[in-house]
């Protein structure tokens, strides 16, 4: 099952049910069909982000299209005591567009480098600079070279050739496996 595009702004996740509105949905069953997740995020928000994870347990593929703010802050701690089923055992393919390379956005990528062990890839959507000098610099602050799984491999491109996954183009594929991409 696909789902998305979530927005981070409208939701609220509490003990693996999200919360619209105030309305509770219950997603325990349902949750664990989701294979790829489309979600749209102030921030880069990585409490909003890990806790959709939490309630999709599943995921494979993970699309995040950030609209930035200056003051977000990446706050979530990864605990192995008490592990994301997610990251642990699921998450492949991770697409993040619009990462400028500040702080925020490589404390928030440094997260899934570090810690999803059978990622095989992650797409970086680069908006602005995206010369040699800059994705080496990078890979360097987010020390791609002690992934979390040893065979993942990092892309950093334009912004312009990875699509904007929230566009409402795309959802006339939602019955697709994966109507986003190849990632």
């Amino acid at each position: 099952m696909v789902l998305g595009c979530l927005s981070s702004e409208n939701f609220k996740t509490v003990n693996g049910a999200i919360l619209q509105e105030i309305v509770p949905t219950s997603l325990t069953a349902s949750g664990r069909t989701v294979k790829v997740l489309v979600l749209e995020s102030i921030g880069p928000n990585l409490d909003a982000v890990v806790g959709f994870l939490i309630c999709f347990p599943c995921v494979e593929k993970l699309y995040i299209q950030s609209r930035h703010r200056k003051d977000m802050k990446n706050v979530c701690q990864y605990s192995t005591l008490d592990p994301i089923e997610c990251l642990e055992l699921h998450l492949r393919a991770i697409v993040l567009n619009t990462y400028e390379g500040k702080r925020a956005d490589v404390n928030f990528a440094k997260f899934f480098v570090l810690n999803a062990k059978v990622l095989k890839v992650m797409k970086f959507g680069a908006s602005g600079t995206c010369n040699d000098k800059w994705v080496a610099n990078q890979r360097r602050r987010l020390q791609l070279d002690i992934s979390a799984s040893r065979g993942a491999r990092f892309y950093f491109k334009r912004d312009f050739d990875i699509p904007s996954f929230c566009d409402h183009y795309h959802f006339h594929d939602m019955w697709t496996v994966d109507p986003f991409g190849s990632s």
